[in-house]
């Protein structure tokens, strides 16, 4: 036997002390801290999107309400047939059959018989509620009306009107004096 192969080693043991490194909980805060920041911005992106898009909506209905109530609303008893026609097509869903039968019933006979004109003039147009779809507006209009060639006498009123989307278009669904 040998001395030295039988000596106790001389080398220490290790006194590893754990050392718990910070720079795995920094990483993971900072990816948890990323991710919550790249949701939150998507969902604002998407809430600002429809904003967007609901502003857009909101726009488009009440210029199309003032372009399209003047035609609704406005005929000469010479042009009668013509100018429904027009008024019709301003309209959709049950709306139309509505006022397609307002239009056969009252307006027809009674421009016919009395050589009624009318003229509707929109002054101003608000939106009182709205989605991408549908956008319900209040009008000002203004009605000058001849009867039998007489002098026209001229009436302010008010109207609501839901206007619905189809395609790129917006039409009266719904009108409604107020």
């Amino acid at each position: 036997m040998n001395t030295l192969e039988e000596a106790p080693s001389l080398e220490m043991p290790s006194l590893r002390v754990p050392f718990r490194s910070r720079s795995g909980s920094w990483h993971r805060w900072l990816i948890v801290t990323t991710l919550a920041l790249v949701a939150a911005a998507v969902v604002l992106g998407v809430l600002a999107q429809r904003s967007a898009g609901l502003g857009e909506a909101r726009d488009a209905a009440a210029a199309s309400a003032s372009k399209r109530l003047p035609v609704l609303l406005s005929y000469e008893h010479g042009s009668l047939e013509a100018d429904l026609d027009r008024a019709i097509a301003q309209t959709t869903g049950g709306f139309r059959d509505e006022y397609g039968k307002v239009i056969d019933d009252v307006v027809t006979p009674t421009a016919t018989r009395k050589k009624v004109d009318t003229a509707a003039v929109v002054s101003g147009v608000g939106v009182v509620s709205a989605d991408r779809d549908q956008v319900v507006v209040l009008a000002f209009l203004t009605q000058t009306t001849t009867t039998n060639g007489g002098a026209p006498t001229v009436a302010g009123s008010r109207v609501e009107v839901t206007m619905e989307k189809h395609g790129s278009t917006w039409l009266v669904s719904d009108l409604k004096p107020v």
